[in-house]
């Protein structure tokens, strides 16, 4: 499938947008008039060699970067509205038991709380049995981790799963051949 690269609205583009960039989707696999069920890649800010991340993708992947000073709910949600029938999120973000940093934010079990409407949101553009994939084993450490990752998955619908590779190993192997442990479902 061709790829596509374009800067919202679909303008094209020749460079890698810097990180204080607004949020922009960095590939997109060309669609026919059906949208096809595809995998979404968040990267967070703090990865600064792509060229890794974009390696490990198939040719149907989506890749996102966040915007370090917005807030990441809000980016996502804005990004999966416009790309209905996602199987697989992939979450490249940095962690803490309990928590993780999507672009301005720390996302926590109480934020889970705060920004339940944007979460629910997702649930609207999965397909069924989507995966929501966390590359940051230190989210779901302990039990305040494993709340997070369960209340996550009751908010998204989605199958939470962890990675069992870090986002400096990224390059290993494709994002999709990952080995995973289910979390929550």
């Amino acid at each position: 499938m061709p790829i596509q690269r374009f800067f919202p609205p679909c303008q094209p583009f020749t460079t890698m947008p810097s990180p204080s960039s607004t949020a922009v989707c960095l590939y997109q696999p060309v669609h026919s008039q059906k949208p096809v069920a595809s995998t979404l890649v968040v990267v967070d800010s703090f990865v600064q060699d792509l060229s890794p991340v974009v390696q490990a993708l198939d040719t149907s992947a989506i890749l996102m970067r966040l915007n370090p000073h917005y807030n990441g709910i809000e980016q996502i949600t804005a990004r999966l509205v416009q790309c209905p029938a996602v199987k697989r999120l992939h979450l490249l973000v940095q962690g803490r038991p309990g928590a993780m940093r999507l672009g301005s934010l720390w996302l926590t079990h109480a934020g889970l709380e705060t920004h339940q409407e944007l979460l629910q949101r997702w649930q609207q553009t999965f397909v069924p049995q989507a995966e929501i994939h966390l590359h940051s084993p230190n989210v779901v450490m302990g039990l305040e981790g494993m709340e997070f990752v369960g209340r996550l998955s009751q908010l998204t619908g989605a199958v939470v799963v962890a990675s069992n590779l870090s986002i400096g190993h990224a390059a290993v192997q494709p994002l999709h051949s990952l080995e995973v442990l289910p979390l929550a479902s």
